[in-house]
């Protein structure tokens, strides 16, 4: 009999085994703190509209910073209706900074990717919203959605996300069902604020245009690609080396600054206030600007009763009408994007339309019935094919492209032609 095989054993049961270091935990421990970028004598919005300006540049930071700074702070368990924040631009122009920034002052580690699946957000927000999920009877405070570069293709082959993002954003109507294993219905409350980022143009697709009424849309830009105009914001800023990098700080209990303000019920019972206010019936005490659509609107409460109950605007006028200019903004810079292709899309229906409207309105003066009004799809086809040759277009227009302007414009395909919506 020999001991070497229980001497072995005692040698290795003997050895230390090699402690795990948690790279998180270690460059938690060694990065700056986000203490040195907070100011104690500001306000909770003016500190979170500090960082959002300092970490992403944006082409019209008088409007987009206010905007993005408020959303990111509406109270998810008191607000009513969330429109879907949408931050849209090329590649390397700072959409994601949006969505990480709003996870960290919300607690979360991070943001979802086009590859989770409808039942794992599902899930995550169950977790993140409700003390406990299977009552779904205390909400909890501070749930948000954030995706990072949402793609179209996703949202047409998974209708179930797709309708996450309709149905979420007003808590009336955010109960969606699914069928479980065992053929029972499961039903799942999804409402609260989102965040998606793409570089396609999601809003611009007429596939989706019951979730373009959802959308609170930021566009994004290169800096290379500003507009003097918009150069003009930034003339005192390095932009190579002023950028605050979210990933060389920890971010670690910046939470509890969100948190503890609307743990305060002097915060959420002003937010109460304020959206009793807003949504009077009767003769109402401000006047919303006739360019904001009902739709518009709808989505624009919350935000203004955030923006008065943090801090952003001292008078609900005030926080009415910047609301209002965001939207012409929206209208001209956003989903005007296409000017010249739009514009030259907008002259060939009025030239094609003209005369048919004009024997309409007589028909209709003399008591009969409109006939439809339908465009030549090929006579459209060659119109853009010429204008395209001789360089007036600013875009190389799909089919998806000019589907969406058209759409925009109020035509859809049809097979008689373009008819008129």
């Amino acid at each position: 009999m020999t001991l070497e095989p229980i001497v072995t054993e005692t040698i290795v049961a003997n050895k230390k085994k090699p402690k795990y270091v948690n790279p998180s935990e270690f460059y938690a421990n060694e990065m700056d703190s986000w203490t040195l970028l907070w100011d104690e004598d500001k306000s909770l919005y003016e500190n979170i509209h500090d960082l959002v300006a300092g970490s992403v540049f944006l082409p019209n930071p008088a409007i987009l910073n206010p905007l993005v700074t408020t959303y990111i702070l509406m109270p998810s368990k008191w607000a009513r209706i969330a429109g879907v924040m949408f931050s849209f631009g090329d590649e390397g122009s700072g959409k994601s900074t949006i969505a990480k920034l709003a996870n960290k002052i919300h607690g979360l580690k991070a943001t979802f990717s086009p590859t989770d699946t409808f039942a794992s957000i599902r899930n995550a927000l169950d977790k993140m919203r409700w003390v406990d999920s299977f009552t779904k009877e205390f909400e909890k405070e501070g749930s948000i959605l954030c995706w990072d570069n949402l793609h179209i293709e996703t949202l047409k082959r998974d209708l179930k996300i797709y309708q996450l993002l309709l149905s979420g954003y007003d808590r009336a109507t955010d109960r969606m069902q699914t069928a479980s294993s065992n053929g029972e219905n499961k039903e799942y409350y999804v409402f609260c604020p989102k965040i998606i980022s793409s570089v396609e143009p999601i809003h611009l697709y007429h596939e989706f245009a019951e979730l373009r009424r959802r959308l609170i849309v930021v566009p994004h830009k290169k800096f290379e690609k500003f507009s003097p105009e918009e150069r003009k914001y930034y003339q005192d800023v390095d932009i190579a080396h002023d950028r605050i990098d979210l990933d060389s700080f920890s971010w670690k209990g910046i939470e509890n600054k969100y948190f503890d303000f609307w743990a305060d019920e002097k915060h959420y019972s002003t937010y109460v206030g304020w959206r009793k206010i807003l949504t009077q019936r009767g003769k109402k005490s401000f006047k919303i600007p006739s360019h904001v659509t009902s739709p518009k609107w709808t989505i624009t409460i919350d935000l203004v009763a955030t923006g008065l109950t943090v801090g952003a605007w001292s008078d609900m006028q005030d926080a009415i009408d910047f609301f209002g200019n965001y939207w012409r903004y929206s209208d001209d810079c956003v989903y005007g994007q296409f000017s010249a292709t739009l514009e030259h899309l907008r002259q060939f229906v009025d030239e094609e339309t003209e005369q048919a409207k004009k024997v309409n309105e007589a028909i209709v003066e003399a008591g009969g019935r409109a006939v439809p009004i339908i465009i030549n799809p090929k006579k459209l086809k060659d119109r853009l094919a010429f204008l395209q040759a001789e360089g007036s277009l600013d875009i190389t227009p799909k089919t998806a492209d000019i589907t969406s302007l058209m759409w925009q414009m109020g035509y859809k395909l049809t097979t008689k032609g373009w008819l008129e919506r």
